[in-house]
């Protein structure tokens, strides 16, 4: 149903409804309480139809303004290439990344690079899921107590002394299921003692 059919039901619904009333009115005692209903039914009905109106020419206006703007393209020929059009003689180089060839540059990646740099404190380096996470397998998911795991990881003076603490402070940690985050969070610990 569009809203021109809609607006013409709603103002039918309006006569009728209007109709009815005056019908009441002609009565030797109309029935006040149904003549307020249609009264009411009816101006539901207008407004309703009112804004219908209203959004179609507010519709026709704004069509008006986009078909200014739109400047008009004559239509040109399309020309097909002929036997003597000249074709490109350079052949077309495909990347050996997107064949699936060696990648184009060798080293190691920026990601590399930075995952190589040195921490400065190891909480400052954990996301707040990291501290979910290696709380989780650290202390049982307390992370205070995490928390002050790492200040006194912090303070030991090389790695083999951090790991030493870590060791005997936690208890059944698989450190090599990368899963659970064991040897990532070694990896942090590492760069925490890479020499600058």
């Amino acid at each position: 149903m569009n809203d021109q059919s809609t607006r013409s039901d709603l103002l039918a619904a309006v006569h009728a409804a209007l109709r009815s009333c005056l019908e009441q009115l002609t009565h030797e005692e109309p029935d006040w309480a149904n003549i307020h209903l249609k009264i009411a039914e009816s101006q539901r009905a207008l407004a309703v139809a009112e804004h219908i109106a209203s959004k179609e020419s507010t519709m026709d206006s704004q069509m008006a303004e986009m078909m200014e703007d739109i400047e008009i393209i004559p239509e040109t020929e399309i020309i097909a290439p002929s036997a003597d059009t000249p074709r490109p003689t350079a052949p077309i180089q495909e990347s050996n990344a997107l064949v699936g060839g060696t990648p184009p540059a060798s080293g190691t990646s920026l990601a590399e690079k930075l995952s190589e740099q040195p921490l400065v404190a190891l909480q400052n380096a954990l996301s707040i899921n990291d501290r979910v996470r290696f709380s989780a397998l650290l202390t049982d998911g307390d992370v205070p107590e995490f928390i002050q795991l790492c200040e006194a990881v912090e303070r030991c003076s090389d790695f083999e002394q951090a790991q030493r603490l870590l060791l005997e402070s936690t208890t059944d940690v698989d450190w090599e299921d990368e899963d659970l985050g064991g040897e990532a969070f070694l990896t942090l610990v590492r760069r925490l003692f890479v020499a600058a």
